[in-house]
């Protein structure tokens, strides 16, 4: 999928270092400590009070889309969820980065390919 400046300048040092695309964990580690690295920075302090405020009032930029923590019901209380992707493999052994995006529409690398009978 097309991802935004930080996710690509990931990509990039990752299949530098390890020759292969990253996956989906890896994708998300290095979001995670970036998006508490510019909380501090926006919050210009290390204390926690601090760093919740900046958390809760700031916009992020994650591996593939801007994070933020708004209040929500339940289990969603400030959670950020990633989209949902719907990818499919269609060889055996096939590579993560050759597997195709077919759903969300506004991520699709892709169109589903009907299994063989």
């Amino acid at each position: 999928m097309k991802l935004p400046p930080r996710g690509e300048a990931f990509r990039k040092r990752y299949m530098a270092e390890f020759k292969e695309e990253p996956v989906y964990a890896a994708l998300n580690s290095y979001a995670q400590v970036e998006v508490i690295a510019d909380a501090l920075n926006m919050a210009k302090s290390d204390r926690i009070d601090d760093l919740v405020k900046a958390l809760l009032s700031g916009k992020f930029e994650g591996w593939n889309g801007t994070i933020t923590f708004p209040r929500g019901e339940g289990p969603y209380w400030q959670q950020w969820s990633p989209p949902m992707l719907m990818i499919q493999y269609t060889k055996v052994e096939q590579a993560f980065g050759e597997a195709k995006i077919v759903a969300p529409a506004e991520f699709k690398t892709g169109d589903w390919v009907r299994p063989p009978q």
